[in-house]
């Protein structure tokens, strides 16, 4: 049973570990190692290897109170508060681990060192519960919350007989059938604890594939695909509420010439600091900001009207101008852009009459001289 336990673990363990490599899923990492560590407790738990005093008494409580750090980091890694976990554990870590090298020089203290690992377990867990439960958006992460519940009462319903059965004991044998049922529940908990975190690690590893199919590599703006769903729904919003929707179509002038000039390295850095531009600029929730491709990106506002998304680009112009990158081929000689603006209240499916309203003004902007903002108001 031991066995195939510890095999389990293990399995688990380099399955966590190759996640990591591949999909750069990081709490995979921490879980990978936790679950190794807590196979290699199990193999220094074997008869041969406690028989021949193969290790000294610490190394397996090492091993097992390393397993909790680690898995415990990873579940709050996952829901972005590792600092702090990482910083308090680690305290809980050496400070637990140091008091329980000592008491194995005392067997009739053995039910202390139960008690304490009993206490580590359950302040992990309920930092974990406590921090989970302001994170349960999705099914799985829910279903993580239950299953750490569930851990947590086993652990206590499992340790507290062990404990009273080490305390009676004063240092001698406990009782075979108590050990062989904290071991088994133990098991038992630590598996599917491990099979529910590692589903959570194959949604996420599907959840970053859906978010890379809609980002721009590059700046990290949403890319086209993203923008089409988006404006579709949006358009459909604005139509039932009658509400405007305002659309900004923004180019980098003479990119061509930039590229030319300074090299395509240069190009893909201007690129992405005038996507920061857009980004802080158009912060308000519900918009979205996109890179169409190429030097060209896209800002949708919904609910805004043309004086409104006027304003806008004219503060992703100026902000983009005051960078002040060096561009000898514009005769402003700084990078700059030319934006066009359309807003229309929709009252028909013709979504693609916005695009190009805006598309209008942009020609006219780029016509005019460059590093300016056009509009064009269309009915529709």
């Amino acid at each position: 049973m031991v066995v195939m336990v510890t095999l389990t673990l293990t399995l688990l363990g380099v399955a966590f570990l190759i996640i990591w490599r591949w999909w750069n899923v990081r709490p995979a990492l921490f879980w990978g190692w936790g679950y190794l560590c807590w196979a290699a407790c199990d193999l220094l738990l074997l008869p041969d290897f406690r028989s021949a005093s193969l290790r000294p008494e610490i190394l397996p409580q090492a091993l097992f109170l390393t397993s909790i750090f680690l898995q415990m980091h990873g579940l709050q890694d996952r829901i972005g508060e590792a600092k702090f976990a990482l910083r308090t554990r680690l305290a809980l870590y050496i400070s637990v681990t140091s008091v329980t090298a000592w008491l194995v020089l005392f067997p009739h203290l053995k039910w202390v060192e139960l008690l304490i690992r009993l206490m580590m377990r359950l302040a992990l867990t309920g930092i974990a519960l406590a921090t989970m439960r302001r994170h349960l958006k999705q099914k799985v992460d829910k279903l993580l919350f239950g299953v750490v519940v569930a851990m947590t009462l086993s652990i206590i319903a499992v340790a507290i007989p062990l404990i009273h059965a080490a305390r009676l004991s004063g240092g001698g044998p406990i009782s075979t059938d108590i050990v062989m049922m904290a071991r088994d529940v133990g098991n038992v908990v630590s598996i599917a604890f491990s099979l529910a975190i590692f589903l959570a690690v194959l949604l996420d590893v599907a959840q970053h594939h859906r978010n890379e199919a809609l980002l721009d590599s590059l700046t990290g703006l949403p890319n086209r695909r993203q923008f089409e769903v988006f404006r579709k729904t949006e358009w459909r919003r604005a139509a039932h509420e009658r509400q405007s929707i305002s659309l900004l179509l923004i180019d980098v002038d003479l990119f061509k010439a930039y590229n030319d000039t300074y090299g395509h390295a240069a190009g893909d850095q201007c690129l992405i600091a005038i996507a920061g531009v857009i980004r802080a600029t158009v912060q308000q929730r519900g918009n979205l900001c996109v890179r169409l491709g190429g030097e060209e990106f896209a800002v949708l506002i919904p609910g805004a009207d043309v004086s409104d998304a006027f304003v806008v680009a004219e503060k992703i112009c100026l902000g983009v101008r005051t960078m002040s990158l060096p561009h000898e081929n514009n005769p402003h000689g700084v990078v700059t852009v030319s934006i066009g603006v359309a807003a229309v209240v929709p009252i028909n499916n013709d979504e693609r009459t916005l695009f190009e309203a805006a598309d209008t003004a942009l020609y006219s902007a780029k016509s005019h001289g460059r590093n300016r903002v056009e509009e064009a108001i269309w009915s529709v």
